[in-house]
């Protein structure tokens, strides 16, 4: 089927990358943000069928593939640990140990980079995100911790990627890491540009309109002024600062388990890949768990870390010698008790991508799943909550 913008936008496909205004610029497609709290292109009413057809091949709503490997649930890892950065600091700054925060600190510290390409909230904002070029650790730092809402990742693109003196680290979700590669595969001019890709464990991008609704809960009349969704901590709360001085906090299982992680968007509850597979280095939260669950208490933080490259797992090793992170060495198994959510979602995506595909009118271009299959009753039951998703979205 032939690829069409208005289509994927329309079935809910769009992940509001910003990936459409960087191609298809001259011909007038530029981001918005819609009612529904994400980003999503606006449309002329005409577009060349280069431009369109080149969103196609790249756009990270419909091309879902990740690298096939039986050897363990999660892809191809050459190495696992768990670490932390040996900065308290940034230990304490950074979501989930300070791991990348730590690693994209050595690398400008070691010149082996230029710059690092980050979300960050925008300038005289305390809401919106977009990409941001960090080149001194303090801008690093000032935009450490997780933003749990839309960032227009890629309308700018072209113009960072043509500068022939800039070398990035990457940091983005598994999706953002996915579709930088595949840009760069069709454009091999600006492969000297990305030095390193590091991903976030992801498990959905949440609505601007869902932080919005505990923005209210706090109740303040003056306007807010900071946000932060983690950090400060581990988990770290959410917390939100007024224009009177008064605080607003929220703890992570309340925000996030509560109102954030219940409004993401329906490409989401879909993708199979929440932990990194295109990426050098996968990172995310070490959760050690109580009977089962994950342990929310405020403690230090740890990561668990994959190294899916031998690049990736050299960047570890170096910057733990220079005495800038500790590792120690994870048990891939463990990573199902750590990361429950993440286990489930690739065992039963194939029950999820299938009505996906047929409600979406098949465009879903799915390539290269390994896929562990769930029992056919369970796996029903799971299809038909993709259906009801599906259709509640429009509400």
């Amino acid at each position: 089927m032939r690829f069409s913008i208005q289509q994927t936008v329309r079935t809910s496909l769009c992940i509001g990358c910003g990936l459409c205004e960087a191609i298809g610029q001259r011909d007038g497609i530029k981001m918005r943000l819609a009612e529904n709290g994400f980003y999503e292109p606006t449309i002329p009413d005409s577009i060349s069928k280069e431009i369109e057809s080149e969103i196609g091949k790249l756009c990270p709503g419909v091309n879902i593939e990740c690298i096939d490997n039986k050897e363990t649930f999660c892809g191809n890892v050459v190495a696992a640990y768990e670490g932390w950065s040996n900065e308290p600091e940034i230990r304490k700054k950074g979501s989930s140990g300070g791991i990348i925060t730590a690693l994209a600190c050595y690398l400008l510290r070691k010149q082996q980079i230029t710059a690092v390409l980050q979300v960050g909230v925008c300038e005289g904002d305390f809401l919106h995100n977009k990409l941001q070029v960090s080149r001194t650790e303090e801008e690093v730092m000032a935009r450490a911790s997780s933003r749990y809402a839309p960032a227009l990742v890629f309308d700018h693109l072209p113009e960072l990627l043509a500068k022939e003196n800039e070398f990035y680290l990457f940091i983005g979700k598994p999706c953002d890491v996915m579709t930088l590669k595949k840009y760069i595969n069709i454009h091999p001019e600006y492969q000297p540009r990305i030095k390193y890709y590091l991903s976030l464990v992801c498990a959905g991008m949440p609505s601007y309109n869902a932080t919005q609704q505990l923005i209210r809960e706090a109740g303040n009349p003056t306007p807010p002024v900071e946000l932060k969704y983690r950090g400060d901590g581990w988990p770290g709360n959410f917390k939100v600062r007024f224009q009177n001085g008064e605080e607003f906090l929220r703890s992570y299982n309340d925000s996030w388990g509560k109102v954030l992680g219940r409004n993401v968007r329906f490409r989401c509850k879909i993708c199979p890949d929440g932990i990194g597979q295109w990426a050098d280095l996968a990172v995310g939260d070490a959760w050690h768990t109580v009977d089962g669950y994950p342990d929310f208490t405020e403690q230090e933080g740890q990561s668990f870390i994959l190294a899916r490259t031998p690049v990736g797992n050299g960047l570890l090793n170096e910057a733990c010698r220079a005495g800038m992170i500790s590792l120690q060495p994870l048990d891939i198994g463990n990573l199902r008790q750590m990361q429950p959510y993440q286990y489930l979602r690739l065992k039963s995506v194939f029950y999820r991508l299938v009505p996906a595909w047929f409600l979406s009118g098949g465009r879903l271009k799915i390539h290269r799943l390994h896929i562990p299959r769930f029992n056919f009753i369970q796996g029903c039951k799971i299809s038909a909550g993709t259906v009801y998703r599906f259709y509640k979205r429009k509400k």
